[in-house]
Formats: C-alpha cells, structure tokens, sequence
C-alpha cells in the first residue's frame, strides 16, 4: 500500500458528504503523487479518528509504530515519526503475526482517540522503510537467526 499521508488533505482523505468530482480528485491527486509505485490499483478505507500526537513540516502526525514480525514472531517496534515516546508493549499483535502467511512482513499501528490501537497499514517488510530511530541491527539479527 502507498498512502500518500503528507499530502492528507488533498490526496488521501475524502470527507463526509464530498460528491464525486471531490472523490476523483483526491483518487488523481493519489495516482499523481504515488502512481508509479501502485501494484494493482487503489484501496479505500473507512476513516479512523486518530490522536494526533505532534506535527510534521507537512501537518498533523498520528502517534503511529511500524512493528516487524519474521516466521511469526514480533521482531522490532518503532515510532513512525521521531517522538520521544515509550514504545509499548506489541505482545498482543503476536497471535496476528502468526495468522499472516509471509516469513517477514511489517504491520503499522496508531492510536485511535479513544486510547484503543488500530492496524492501519500491513506491507511486505522488504519494502517497508525502517523508522529514524530503529537501529537496522535490532531487526536483521533476529530475522537472519531465525527459521
């Protein structure tokens, strides 16, 4: 998946009550922004509210991780942004790592504004960035010691 999040208001979002011409818009503004590294086409999602923890030069951030999981175990969880958080505790998404069918695979997580976490992106881990603040070693060393 290649959302488009730095350009939320005009490529990614589409609010309550838009008309058509508002929704091709935004799915153009998509493809302009990320067309060339679409695999098959667009996916659509309902809306989460989601807390907004700090900003980015391109607007709000959400308090989001990018967790890593090989052969079925959580492997590395980082921030998505560079916030000085606490990571917490991922155990609970163990159980899902071992229900998805890839040795090596990245699930991202953010916060909703109620406390609650939602999956908001899963990808293949090989064309998953590394967050800042994840050393390259936390993740590669478990991955190559494994299965």
């Amino acid at each position: 998946m290649k959302s488009a999040k730095e350009r939320w208001e005009e490529a990614c979002f589409v609010p309550a009550g838009a008309t058509r011409a508002d929704f091709e818009r935004t799915c153009a503004n998509l493809v302009d922004e990320r067309g060339e590294r679409f695999e098959r086409g667009l996916v659509v999602r309902k809306y989460l509210p989601l807390k907004v923890y700090g900003r980015t030069p391109t607007g709000p951030a959400r308090l989001e991780f990018r967790l890593f999981f090989g052969h079925g175990r959580l492997l590395a969880a980082e921030p998505y942004h560079e916030f000085d958080v606490e990571v917490p505790d991922f155990t609970a998404f163990e159980p899902l790592g071992r229900r998805i069918d890839s040795p090596f695979f990245s699930l991202d997580v953010a916060m909703l504004e109620d406390g609650g976490w939602a999956i908001v992106e899963v990808n293949d881990g090989g064309v998953s960035g590394l967050p800042p603040g994840l050393d390259p070693r936390t993740l590669f060393e478990p991955l190559l010691g494994a299965g």
